[in-house]
């Protein structure tokens, strides 16, 4: 806590006490005031009388006021000590400690009133400081208005509202050659032009009336030698505290040097107008964001266009009609915005119409223009080269013709010279062969044949040459090629020959048709199983039906005729007789029923067998799922045989499709399970059911031989898989036949043909 010194301002000059005492005159002032209390408590108080606050309460104030905070507090403390001394002595016994409580009472509330003391009289040091504060700086600010007005660069002036000086600065004085003296009290209609006193007055009035707050005005003043001097007056008024106008303050900025610079502008801009006008070629300057801030007359002429539809704008200058010009109406502005950022000039030929649309060449050079403000201006003049381009253009045209035909050509065109090296390679080529022309051009074009015809393509090549013939298909009409990734391509060629400047050069002519071959060949290969599949489903109907009635007749018609000698036995004879007739146990009558029992078994199963080879009853009782289970068990009890297996998600048992989709479904995964026992050799097949309600995708994987080379339907013996895409193709769906994971096959159906996110298997 600090004390009564420090309660003084920093520089001495602020303090709370009527005068500054030393450090030990503060606590001699404690002992004497402490003896002063205690002697007055004696006098005023008899001696049995204990301690008395009256006596030495206002020792506390006045040793605070005069001393500080910590002598006050020592003063407390003592006095309240020598109150326990004095009148509260010890031998007075524990019984009498509660005569001490006023003593400690008496310390809080002196503490208390030290504190109070202490606090108010920083308060009022610190009212003091801020006191002097503001009067400080309020000197200071009056100095420094008083500074800037005398020393500004610009002219002030306080008129008074009827517009009569008061008070001006030297810099006015000396732009107007006035002494102070002859302007105080003079109205500022003597020293305006008489052109500019009506704006003059018609703006006074208006910042009068509050309807403004100021305003700027360029007008003239007369100086005392009668020359007129031009100066940018911005005028403001101050205002009583009422708000009503005090006076009004006038910033008077010469500016006579830069009106007769911007005069001189004025006469240079209209000789270089006259100038580029003058130039028969168009001439623009626009700023770095696109803006047009010239164009000559040849400009206006060519685009067809006044030049205040472009100044201000970039090429969606308006039109007349209020729409945007076209973009072919004027140069090109990205190269003017290339220009200002590279800063390097460019000489370019750009095509764009002029006021009736009709396609025009111009030869336009562009180039960064410095500015005042460190930006670049772009700079622009083109001139008309129509009828050079265009005479240039035939000649490139002529040129690039033949070369545009080679390059645009769905057929491979190869050219050597008469050594064998590539000296064109176009891109159908680069497509054919997976070989860039980069890496061909100065090749030997044996690379791109298979190794046994290279060495004997040189002999071939010099022959033809050497030759009159200028034009035949190569070999047989058909060529082996070789791809850059080794396989192999049947190509058909033509070459040609032509002898340009002494040399002969060869030119090829390649067609791909190695996709088109295979295609035939599948082709008659599925014509071929085509037939066999059909020989085979008139012979499969043939066999269908004879199995069908020896099924009807050999098993079913048996039964029933036993059944019906049951039957004819129970009606003619009696439930007992009969079954004791048709039993090899007589005593035992309910045999007989045992036996009808069985046999109307029997025929139901046999008439269920025989539906099966038809169309399982399964699969439209229980769906596609229950159908695929049966089939596999059945096949499982047929004997020994591969390990059988369905996959399926249990919420997709029930999943039903439409009818023709589950039978078709259920005749690929039969056929295909089918041959992979029969010709496969599989001692595992597994069977996996995806999909939804829209969606279906069966999988039968094996691990049988696996597919051959050839396709499979090429190969006798296996016209089933015709059928099975037969099957696929009357649903809409897709049927892929391929490897497994390791080994074996793997046939995957998929319906709808066409849908996205069938999972990879």
């Amino acid at each position: 806590m600090a004390d009564a010194t420090a309660a003084a301002g920093e520089d001495g000059a602020i303090s709370a006490y009527p005068f500054v005492l030393s450090a030990g005159s503060r606590y001699l002032l404690v002992v004497a005031v402490l003896c002063a209390a205690t002697a007055l408590r004696f006098a005023l108080f008899p001696a049995n009388a204990g301690f008395t606050y009256i006596t030495y309460a206002p020792g506390i104030a006045l040793v605070a006021l005069l001393a500080g905070i910590r002598p006050a507090l020592s003063f407390t403390g003592i006095a309240a000590l020598v109150g326990i001394v004095l009148f509260h002595p010890p031998h007075l016994g524990p019984g009498h400690l509660v005569d001490l409580i006023p003593m400690a009472q008496f310390f809080a509330n002196g503490a208390a009133i030290s504190f109070a003391i202490h606090f108010y009289q920083r308060w009022v040091v610190s009212q003091q400081r801020a006191l002097r504060t503001s009067l400080h700086n309020l000197a200071h600010t009056q100095e420094q208005l008083r500074r800037a007005f005398d020393e500004t660069p610009v002219g002030i002036a306080h008129t008074t509202p009827e517009g009569r000086w008061l008070r001006m600065n030297p810099r006015l004085l000396d732009m107007l050659g006035y002494d102070e003296r002859e302007l105080v009290g003079r109205h500022y209609v003597d020293f305006t032009h008489p052109d500019d006193l009506q704006e003059t007055a018609r703006r006074r009035t208006r910042l009068l009336d509050g309807d403004v707050d100021g305003y700027r005005v360029e007008k003239r003043y007369r100086r005392k030698d009668g020359r007129w001097l031009w100066v940018a007056v911005t005028l403001s008024i101050a205002r009583n505290a009422d708000g009503s106008p005090s006076y009004l303050v006038s910033t008077v900025e010469d500016i006579d040097e830069r009106r007769d610079a911007e005069e001189k502008l004025r006469l240079s801009d209209a000789r270089f107008q006259a100038f580029m006008d003058a130039v028969p070629a168009i001439a623009w300057l626009s700023d770095p964001d696109g803006r047009y801030l010239y164009v000559n007359q040849a400009w206006e002429r060519e685009t067809g266009r006044l030049r205040g539809d472009w100044l201000g704008h970039g090429t969606e200058a308006r039109m007349p009609s209020g729409g945007a010009l076209p973009a072919t109406a004027a140069p090109d502005p990205r190269a003017d915005a290339d220009v200002l950022h590279s800063g390097h000039p460019s000489d370019a030929v750009e095509s764009f119409g002029q006021a009736d649309g009709a396609p025009r060449q111009w030869r336009v050079v562009r180039f960064p223009v410095p500015a005042q403000d460190s930006r670049r201006l772009l700079g622009g003049m083109a001139i008309e080269i129509t009828r050079e381009v265009r005479a240039q253009a035939a000649l490139r045209d002529s040129e690039a013709r033949t070369l545009a035909i080679m390059r645009s050509a769905s057929d491979g065109i190869v050219s050597t010279d008469g050594e064998g090296r590539v000296s064109l390679f176009n891109p159908a080529a680069e497509r054919m062969f997976g070989v860039s022309a980069d890496a061909m051009l100065g090749q030997p074009l044996d690379r791109l044949l298979p190794a046994e015809a290279r060495s004997r393509h040189p002999a071939l090549m010099g022959g033809f040459a050497g030759s009159s013939v200028s034009q035949r298909a190569m070999g047989s009409g058909r060529v082996v090629g070789v791809h850059a990734d080794g396989r192999r391509m049947e190509l058909e060629a033509s070459i040609s020959q032509v002898t340009v400047e002494g040399s002969v050069i060869l030119t090829a002519m390649l067609r791909d048709v190695t996709e088109r071959t295979q295609a035939e060949r599948r082709l008659v290969a599925y014509q071929l199983e085509l037939a066999g599949l059909n020989r085979q489903l008139l012979a499969q109907e043939k066999e269908t039906t004879r199995r069908l009635a020896q099924s009807l007749h050999d098993e079913l018609g048996q039964t029933l005729a036993a059944l019906r000698m049951q039957f004819d036995a129970l009606r003619q004879r009696g439930l007992t007789a009969a079954a004791a007739a048709t039993t090899a146990d007589l005593g035992d009558p309910a045999a007989g029923l045992q036996r009808i029992d069985q046999l109307v078994t029997q025929a139901n199963r046999q008439v269920r067998e025989a539906l099966t080879e038809l169309r399982p009853p399964l699969l439209d009782e229980l769906g596609l799922a229950a159908a695929l289970e049966n089939e596999l068990r059945r096949q499982s009890e047929a004997g020994s045989g591969p390990e059988l297996s369905l996959v399926v998600d249990p919420a997709l048992r029930e999943c039903r499709w439409p009818g023709d989709v589950e039978f078709a479904a259920f005749m690929v995964a039969r056929e295909a399970i089918y041959n992979a026992v029969r010709h496969a050799g599989a001692t595992t097949i597994e069977v996996i059911l995806e999909g939804d309600a829209h969606a279906l995708d069966v999988w039968v994987d094996d691990n049988g031989i696996g597919l051959p080379e050839a396709p499979l339907r090429a190969r006798p013996g296996h016209l089933g898989l015709v059928g099975m895409r037969e099957r696929a193709g009357s649903i809409g769906a897709r049927l892929e036949l391929g490897p497994g994971d390791g080994q074996g096959t793997r046939v995957h159906l998929s319906w709808p043909s066409r849908r996205e996110g069938t999972r990879a298997r």
